[in-house]
Order: structure tokens, then C-alpha cells, then sequence
């Protein structure tokens, strides 16, 4: 395993890696955690970080699940839950063990060869069972749902290797009680699958859903894209006019059974098309032999071998319960004391990138404690060199009038600045006492504290004169200690004894 980065947990499910993406969510593999041990496979729909905020996504989102709940059929992809919860919104599906009709056909296109008959009328066949399943939906009422899928396509037909194809993303399917709404003029879907009525912004219906599957079909048998335009606009006016090619022309190797099948779903006028996807799939079955289950599962093992090792490498780690997972980065470093969140914090791509470059060129925060640590150390340096700046400005202010004036100010400096350590009073006082005051260009003596050392120059204390017969000598038994303890419990030094 590359490194030991914790995976991504969203509720009781947790997401290892990703395994595709859309417009509006990426699809994550990942593992359900339920009691006693209980654990299954799963993929997870999660909205883009920075669509997660925006109510219009977010409707769209839950509409997608909520309708996808009510089609229950085994070529429909199951909706197991939705969770929305901590700036998170995902909706969790069964998981596929195989790969996507897009996976497929790029695999047979990079490799030059075309996808068998057979198993293109067997994947197109349950497809259009599947969206068959979707257009008679009913609500909990019983009435119909009139769910029209309008993305139809590759992408988001899985064939798995149980030899079983479903059909996934219900993102902008079309129905009669949708929260969201798409807006007067807006198309969506994927320009080269949908109906000539679909791009004009005309009513749809299922109808649009059999042209989609239609020109799935088409692709399958032929082995190109049904339209090859130089841009975007050369791909509409060719959608529009429904100018695909005639299927004979560019594949004589299609018997012409199936060539008027698709043709007959190709129709520009939606209801010239089949009559319902279920129309459709029984033409299929009658148009030519259909590989079976196992010959589809046997198929895709062989043409997706490199994708199908690579998930179940993470699938058997999930399964065994590891939580150490390279694909889903880490939460980023937290400045807080608190414990780091389970997932990392909601915000847009860009600044997502910003921050974890920043968090990884400045090293990890460290713990609160040693921040406050780290202040108080500050405050007490602060504090001393404030204390000191202001002892050395009343040595200079003393110094500068006489010889008295600087006398008086040396006997004053030692109760200011001067208080000599509890275990070491006698070496302090004789070091103030005998030591002669250092030059310029010597260092001070090793003996005097630091904290005085900033005093101890030419310029802040003279030569300390010869005492005067009132004094005491510094060697007399009176000075000997130095120093007494005041009434509050302060030393101070005997000036007498200086």
C-alpha cells in the first residue's frame, strides 16, 4: 500500500476510492458497516464539494435518489440509502463487480477490434428492460411517475460479471414530481445520444429514451461513433437533422434484421419509434442469438481485466476491514486542540488545493499546548528585557549629572536590578564588590549574571570609588551576607556594604 491515509467516512459507510465521476458527483467504492460484523460492498454517489452548497444541486440530487428508489428491477441499479448530514450529501448504491459499456467499448476500440453481436444485443436488450422499468414507475399513490431517464448512454449502462447489465444515473431524469425543475431553454444530457426533440427543447418521452439506446446500439455494431462532426455546433445541426449513417453502409456485417430494428429506433419522429423500451428489448431477442449471462460475465473479465483487479484489490481491503487506505487523502491538519474530524472540511476545490499546499509546505500545526508554551516563554523574555531597558535608562539618567550623581546611581542599580540567586549569594556579592569594571573590548566576566551584564559597561557604571571612613568595608563581619530581607519578604542589598 502506498500510504497508511485514512479513508473517508460518511455515517456508517466508508469511502475508499474513486471510481468515476459526472458532472455533479463522483462515484466512490466503499464498505457498509452494520452490527455483529456485518459488511458489504457499495458504491457511493457523492456530490461535488463545491455543489454541495447549492440548494438547486443539492434538490437535484435527492431527486435522483428518491426516484431511483422507486425503480426496482434487476437492470436498474439499486438505491440502498441517502445520507445528508455535516455539508455531506451522498446516495449509496449497490456495488457492480464489472465495468462500464464505456469501459468496454474504449477497451475494444484502443485493442481495433468490434464488440460480438451477440453480446451488444444482450447488453442493449436488459438495458431497455431496465429503462422500461423506469418509464412505468409508480409513485405510492400508483400513479405514474413518468420518469423519462434523458442520459442514456454508455456511461451509465455497468455490466457486470455476473453477465447482468443495469442501467445507472437517474441525475437529470425527467419526472412528473420532481422538486427540481430544469429551466425553459436548458438541455441536458450528452448531445450525441439524445433525440432530435430532446436538443430542441421539445416535450419528451420515453421515446427519447429508445432513440438513446438506439444509438447505443448502433455504436456497438459498427464499432465508431454514430456521428463524427469537426465541433460542437457541426454535432447539433447533425443531431437535429437525425443524420446518422445507414448502419449497412458503414457495417455490411450487421444482418439486416437488426439493421431495421435500429432503424426503426432511429425514427426522427418520436412516434414512428417503438411503441415502449420493452417493445424494443423483445425485438432485440427476436433479431439474432443473444449470448448468455455467463458468456457476457466471461467477456468482461477478459476486456476489463487491469479495472476489475484494480477495485477488487481495494474491495478485498475494505472487506477485510482495514482503514488504512491510500486513495482518499486525509483530512487536512486542524490548528485546533480538539480531535481531528472523521472527514475533512467542506469547501471548494480551489481552496481545498490552496490549503493542503500550504498545511504541507509549513510542516504539521503543533499541539495547542506547545503554542501556549511557546507565548508564555515570549512574555517572560518581554518581560525581563522591558525590566532591563528600563533599569539601564535610570543608570543612564543617574550617570549623567556628577560623580556624586553616579555614585548614588550605582548604589541604587543593585536593589533595582541586581538580586543575587538564592543558591549563590556570596560569589554575586563578591563579584559587585572586587571585580573591576570591564572595558569596551572585553567581555564581561564570567561571573555576573546575565541579567546584569547589559549594565555592566563603561558608559553605565564607573569605577567604584574607594569607601568613605563611614562606611563599612564589604569584608566587614556586617556585610557578610550582603544583603537582608525586607518586611515584605524582598532582598535587598546593604549599601553600606558598597
Amino acid at each position: 500500500m502506498a500510504s497508511a491515509e485514512r479513508p473517508l467516512i460518511i455515517g456508517r459507510y466508508t469511502l475508499a476510492a474513486p471510481v468515476g465521476a459526472g458532472g455533479m458527483a463522483t462515484i466512490y467504492l466503499g464498505r457498509q458497516v452494520g452490527a455483529a460484523g456485518f459488511s458489504r460492498l457499495i458504491a457511493v454517489k457523492r456530490l461535488h464539494p463545491h455543489y454541495a452548497s447549492e440548494p438547486e444541486f443539492i434538490a437535484m440530487f435527492l431527486d435522483e435518489a428518491r426516484l431511483a428508489a422507486r425503480v426496482r428491477h434487476p437492470h436498474v441499479v439499486e438505491t440502498l440509502d441517502v445520507v445528508h448530514e455535516g455539508g455531506e450529501t451522498v446516495i449509496v448504491l449497490e456495488y457492480v463487480d464489472g465495468e462500464s459499456l464505456a469501459g468496454l467499448a474504449r477497451a475494444l476500440y484502443d485493442a481495433g477490434e468490434r464488440m460480438p453481436l451477440a453480446i451488444a444485443g444482450r447488453i442493449v436488450m436488459e438495458t431497455c428492460l431496465g429503462l422500461h422499468a423506469a418509464h412505468e414507475a409508480k409513485g405510492a399513490d400508483g400513479a405514474p411517475l413518468g420518469i423519462v431517464h434523458r442520459d442514456v448512454s454508455p456511461a451509465n449502462v455497468l455490466v457486470g460479471t455476473d453477465g447482468t447489465s443495469r442501467v445507472t444515473d437517474f441525475g437529470i431524469a425527467l419526472a412528473s414530481n420532481r422538486l427540481s425543475h430544469t429551466k425553459s431553454g436548458q438541455v441536458k444530457g450528452k448531445p450525441a445520444y439524445m433525440a432530435p426533440e430532446q436538443l430542441a427543447g421539445r416535450a419528451l418521452t420515453r421515446a427519447s429514451d429508445i432513440y438513446a439506446a438506439g444509438v447505443v446500439l448502433w455504436e456497438l455494431c459498427a464499432g465508431r461513433r454514430a456521428y463524427e462532426a469537426p465541433n460542437e455546433g457541426a454535432l447539433y445541426a447533425q443531431v437535429l437533422a437525425g443524420q446518422i449513417p445507414r448502419l449497412e453502409e458503414v457495417a455490411p456485417w450487421v444482418p439486416a434484421s437488426l439493421v431495421s430494428l435500429i432503424d426503426h429506433a432511429l425514427e426522427r419522429d418520436p412516434a414512428r419509434r417503438f411503441g415502449s423500451a420493452l417493445e424494443m428489448a423483445l425485438a432485440i431477442e427476436r433479431a439474432l442469438p443473444l449470448a448468455s449471462p455467463a458468456g457476457v460475465g466471461a467477456f468482461v473479465e477478459q476486456r476489463a481485466t487491469s479495472a476489475l483487479a484494480k477495485r477488487r484489490r481495494i474491495a478485498a481491503t475494505l472487506d477485510q476491514g482495514i482503514t488504512a487506505l491510500p486513495s482518499v487523502p486525509a483530512p487536512a491538519p486542524v490548528p485546533e486542540p480538539a480531535q481531528v474530524p472523521s472527514r475533512p472540511p467542506l469547501m471548494r476545490d480551489d481552496t481545498q488545493r490552496r490549503i493542503t499546499h500550504t498545511l504541507t509546505s509549513q510542516g504539521p500545526t503543533p499541539p495547542a499546548r506547545n503554542r501556549f508554551s511557546a507565548l508564555g516563554l515570549v512574555l517572560a523574555v518581554g518581560a525581563g528585557a522591558l525590566l532591563s531597558g528600563s533599569a539601564v535608562w535610570m543608570v543612564t539618567r543617574a550617570a549623567q549629572p556628577s560623580a556624586a550623581g553616579r555614585v548614588t546611581a550605582v548604589a541604587a542599580l543593585p536593589s533595582i536590578v541586581v538580586i543575587p540567586a538564592p543558591d549563590a549569594p556570596s560569589a554575586t556579592a563578591e563579584a559587585l564588590s572586587s571585580a573591576p569594571a570591564p572595558s569596551q573590548s572585553e567581555p564581561p566576566p564570567n561571573d555576573v549574571p546575565s541579567s546584569s551584564a547589559a549594565v555592566s559597561s563603561d558608559k553605565m557604571l564607573p569605577r567604584r570609588p574607594a569607601p568613605t571612613a563611614g562606611s563599612a568595608s564589604p569584608t566587614s563581619p556586617r556585610c557578610d551576607p550582603p544583603y537582608f530581607i525586607d518586611a515584605q519578604g524582598i532582598q535587598r542589598v546593604k549599601r553600606d556594604c558598597f
